[in-house]
């Protein structure tokens, strides 16, 4: 939790121009951990190891990033802000501080609820072998790692709204089809269809969360480090939540169903962040 808004406020004010580029390229970072991540496990379980030297390894990996932090420099830039006279008023009187809160809560519910549940689905639904089913997660954070580092490189302008509208309606489309492809049947073009989509649907989230930060940042230039803070434990609640709500589901109405809902998350997502980005319009001084 600590990580993760101090990363983000961090990168924030090292993106001095507001492009929302040194994000997306940060965020990637979180895509080749979560698909080199079962790999790495796979092969520790393969020559026969502990599944708890996970964690040992882990807790390695931190120290080491505790031993690089007390070199690395914090003198970073400050962030050009409006005139004194205008002087930003309570958070909680503006809406898009409410508003990046419900954005990343339903944009992480939808993403790790699709991360969590592809296999599954593909097995259950497309009578994909487990094998085969397992790495369809892998393919799905191969596109969010394809976003996060591909936009910075082929997108040069400074338009991270217009980057959050696009990937959100690429996000919407592509889970509305897959759920609905789960009702259709296994046939062998509706699977090729299918496994596409998945790479498709995380090229899609890709761009949402860090295109979420960036707006919020550059919407409160004086209070960058809360407005974070508070997004993102937006996040974390959807993280805990949304697990619970797909299990009720499929459980009560069976995993085509369950997985539907997500479709159903992902247009209010896209509500939220259309109404995110004409909140952010609003200079939020008194």
């Amino acid at each position: 939790g600590c990580f993760e808004v101090a990363v983000n406020w961090s990168t924030l004010r090292i993106d001095t121009s507001g492009s929302g580029r040194p994000m997306n390229v940060m965020h990637g970072a979180f895509a080749v951990g979560a698909i080199v991540g079962p790999f790495v496990l796979g092969i520790l379980l393969g020559v026969g190891g502990a599944w708890a030297l996970v964690y040992r390894g882990i807790a390695i990996l931190f120290a080491a990033a505790g031993v690089v932090l007390l070199w690395v420099s914090f003198r970073l830039p400050e962030v050009p802000v409006p005139s004194e006279a205008g002087k930003e008023r309570r958070l909680s009187l503006h809406p898009a501080y409410w508003l990046s809160f419900l954005a990343l809560f339903l944009y992480v519910g939808v993403e790790l609820g699709i991360s969590n549940w592809i296999a599954e689905y593909f097995v259950k639904v497309f009578a994909f072998p487990a094998a085969v089913g397992s790495l369809l997660v892998s393919l799905f954070w191969a596109g969010v790692l394809a976003g996060r580092f591909g936009v910075p490189l082929l997108y040069r302008g400074n338009r991270p709204g217009f980057l959050l509208a696009l990937f959100s309606l690429l996000t919407v489309g592509t889970v509305a089809l897959l759920s609905a492809l789960g009702f259709v049947g296994g046939e062998a073009g509706v699977s090729v269809l299918a496994t596409v989509l998945v790479f498709l649907v995380g090229l899609g989230c890709s761009v949402i969360y860090p295109s979420v930060i960036t707006l919020v940042g550059l919407c409160f230039p004086r209070s960058q480090s809360q407005v974070v803070g508070f997004a993102a434990t937006g996040g974390g609640v959807g993280s805990f939540l949304f697990p619970f709500v797909m299990a009720s589901m499929s459980q009560a109405w069976g995993l085509r169903w369950g997985f539907s809902a997500y479709g159903v998350f992902a247009v209010l997502m896209l509500g939220a962040i259309v109404a995110l980005l004409v909140a952010a319009r609003r200079r939020p001084t008194a």
